[in-house]
């Protein structure tokens, strides 16, 4: 019997995604171990935080840029299967949000873009600030992540300016 009610969720997970439109039944060829996520439950979102973290960490050295573009399609489809099931839209905003906000930190922090990073240096202070949507903490699927990067130094050092810009240019190559 649990087996049936498995399927039939399964099922009504694959019509919904399916009957949603392009992106979500795309993202399912591409990565059909998906499947396993669509009759999933709701996580909260300061378990999700927790969870970002800790999988971005353990990711490898190499081939980072790929794997952390993988984990973000695919938590993002399962936040939208949870929308299709009857999630909250409030919610899954912040769920989208944070899944922004963690894979932005990592790529900034952790050494996923392979350009002298700002940030290593204490010369110059920095910080990556939201704007818009994610900003508001609104992000939806095709919401553009409306970021600035500021630092504190001397606007006459353009060895410090080149160095942010291209920081800037590689994190946007990544998002």
């Amino acid at each position: 019997m649990h087996l049936a009610g498995a399927q039939e969720g399964l099922r009504a997970g694959l019509l919904n995604v399916l009957d949603s439109g392009e992106l979500l039944g795309e993202r399912v060829i591409r990565y059909p171990e998906l499947l396993d996520s669509l009759p999933a439950v709701s996580v909260d979102v300061e378990s999700l935080n927790r969870s970002f973290t800790a999988r971005l960490q353990s990711l490898r050295r190499t081939e980072r840029m790929n794997q952390v573009r993988r984990f973000k399609l695919m938590t993002e489809f399962k936040i939208l299967v949870e929308w299709l099931s009857g999630g909250a839209l409030g919610e899954i905003q912040e769920k989208l949000s944070l899944l922004a906000d963690c894979c932005v930190e990592h790529a900034a922090h952790w050494g996923t873009i392979a350009v002298p990073i700002a940030g290593q240096h204490d010369d110059a202070p920095w910080a990556i600030v939201a704007l818009g949507k994610l900003g508001g903490r609104e992000l939806a699927v095709h919401s553009d992540l409306d970021l600035v990067v500021v630092y504190d130094g001397d606007p006459t050092d353009s060895a410090t300016f080149v160095r942010f810009q291209s920081f800037v240019e590689a994190l946007q190559g990544f998002i």
